[in-house]
């Protein structure tokens, strides 16, 4: 039983008003429970604090920021100028974009990932330009190829396993046979590089002792349905 609160006379639950002074009941099934401390703390957080990311990514970037000014200012205290403090500010700056990539979408962040790559390779091969015309010696037959390269491989790795169907051996299958990929172009690029002609020297020794073995990773896969929990291998 409950009392009204304004003239003390017993009452039953389910009456709405009060049978003498017609007073309200309220009705406690039907309450809103009170507010929790961790609601109200939820709604005074600020943007930074709802997003972790974020604020991991503002926090790098202010001590980065930090970094290259105490290299720039001891650069222009011993030297009255920005000499050798040039290359590691360029660097801690595409860093600092690279990790930018990591607040996008997976496929956003891996192409801005590549593009930031290219942009580097070019800036550094500029700057460490011997006849100091900033021209991009190694960066057009190296560096913009086997960076294409990387994104083309990578891509076609998301690709595959990502792919429906269960896990197994086709993971190092696939990783082989795509590490042989890059290790040829890479192999590729770095003889036309040197002796301006295209050949494959070393890769093709690491291609003959990685196909067979992922070519057997994958017939167990695909024909022997040998199923891996790779979670349980590796712990995750």
């Amino acid at each position: 039983m409950s009392y009204c609160s304004r003239c003390g006379v017993e009452i039953v639950p389910w009456r709405p008003f009060c049978p003498l002074c017609s007073a309200p009941i309220p009705n406690w099934d039907h309450a809103e429970p009170p507010a929790y401390p961790h609601e109200s703390q939820d709604q005074n957080q600020t943007f930074l604090s709802r997003h972790p990311r974020l604020k991991a990514y503002v926090v790098l970037t202010v001590v980065l920021a930090t970094v290259v000014l105490i290299v720039a200012g001891i650069n222009q205290a011993i030297v009255g100028r920005l000499t050798w403090s040039v290359l590691p500010i360029v660097t801690v700056a595409f860093f600092d974009l690279a990790m930018s990539s990591l607040l996008l979408k997976k496929w956003l962040s891996y192409s801005l990932l590549c593009v930031t790559s290219m942009l580097y390779l070019a800036v550094l091969n500029a700057l460490t330009a011997t006849n100091l015309t900033y021209s991009l010696t190694w960066f057009w037959p190296l560096g913009l190829p086997l960076t294409v390269l990387a994104w083309l491989v990578g891509t076609a790795s998301y690709f595959i396993f990502r792919r429906p169907g269960f896990r197994g051996w086709d993971i190092p299958g696939f990783s082989l046979l795509l590490a042989a990929l890059f290790c040829c172009g890479l192999d590729a690029l770095v003889t036309h590089l040197l002796k301006g002609s295209w050949g494959l020297g070393w890769s093709l020794v690491v291609s003959l002792a990685v196909i067979p073995l992922a070519l057997f990773f994958l017939f167990l896969h695909f024909v022997l349905h040998k199923r891996i929990l790779w979670e349980q291998i590796l712990h995750l």
